[in-house]
């Protein structure tokens, strides 16, 4: 029995180590990242929100992750309808949000 509730115990704790960093160590985000977002979410004086900058990006995600990227994928304010990366899918959209909305 306690070598259940210790297997049980490291798998969780396995999961909050490694869990949230998922996005952050997909190379393909990174990559679109610095191709069609980078230019815009860290230009300050830039109405696009800050890329990881948790603060910025949380209260904009209690709208739903499906908002947001809605709004990426259809376009909002300044930004083209997804942003520009005519390559995107509306999975690469996703990730790309929750890899900007992480701290680094």
């Amino acid at each position: 029995m306690c070598r259940i509730v210790l297997m049980k115990n490291l798998i969780i704790l396995l999961c909050l180590i490694f869990v949230p960093n998922v996005y952050a160590q997909d190379e393909y985000t990174a990559e679109l990242y610095e191709s069609y977002c980078q230019a815009c979410h860290t230009a300050f004086g830039s109405d696009a929100p800050r890329a990881f900058d948790d603060s910025i990006w949380s209260s904009r995600l209690e709208r739903g992750l499906d908002v947001v990227v809605g709004s990426a994928v259809e376009g909002f304010g300044n930004m083209p309808a997804m942003g520009s990366c005519m390559e995107c899918t509306y999975e690469d959209m996703e990730d790309l949000v929750r890899y900007m909305s992480q701290p680094k």
